[in-house]
């Protein structure tokens, strides 16, 4: 039996959302262990950026935005994960 690892699921999620199966990349994320991404834990808080931002809901998007800005050190990740902040402000 196949047993999907947290990146695994994380990719399974970003697939859903791309697909605009709001629902599925949901219940995807939340079945997913942050801690055990490690220092990509960023990934699963800009994922769920990308989710609010479908629904509409542009403060959850910022908020996880911020927390996914929290985790990473990575200078170009950072430097990208700002600019899609301002744009969500702007």
């Amino acid at each position: 039996m196949f047993e999907p690892n947290m990146f695994t699921l994380l990719n399974h999620a970003t697939v859903c959302l791309q697909l605009n199966d709001l629902a599925k990349t949901y219940q995807i994320l939340k079945s997913i262990d942050v801690a055990e991404l490690g220092q990509r834990g960023y990934l699963y808080y800009g994922c769920f950026a990308e989710y609010y931002l479908k629904k509409g809901e542009k403060d959850l998007a910022i908020s996880f935005l911020d927390k996914a800005l929290l985790e990473t050190s990575n200078k170009l990740e950072r430097e990208f994960l700002m600019k899609k902040r301002e744009v969500m402000n702007g």
